[in-house]
């Protein structure tokens, strides 16, 4: 990746992602390469990273929040029917 490149959003929050993992500066550095060399993408983050991503990427915050107590609202009656 030549350094006139860009970084996507993904791979910025990627990085910063990783720099707050528990991770030795080489450990951190080799991670990085691979996320600018698309080796690592957000296919290999958890679920929950996924989401934490979403809430300061979307477009209309309020419609994801609103999305968020939906699913809440199916979880906990699943919860109450088991």
């Amino acid at each position: 990746m030549s350094k006139n490149s860009k970084l996507t959003q993904e791979q910025k929050f990627l990085m910063k992602l990783y720099a707050k993992k528990p991770l030795t500066e080489k450990t951190l550095t080799i991670y990085i390469q691979q996320i600018k060399n698309n080796k690592i993408t957000m296919s290999d983050i958890s679920y929950f990273e996924k989401r934490f991503f979403e809430i300061f990427t979307i477009d209309n915050t309020l419609e994801f929040f609103a999305t968020c107590e939906e699913e809440k609202k199916k979880l906990t009656q699943e919860l109450n029917e088991i």
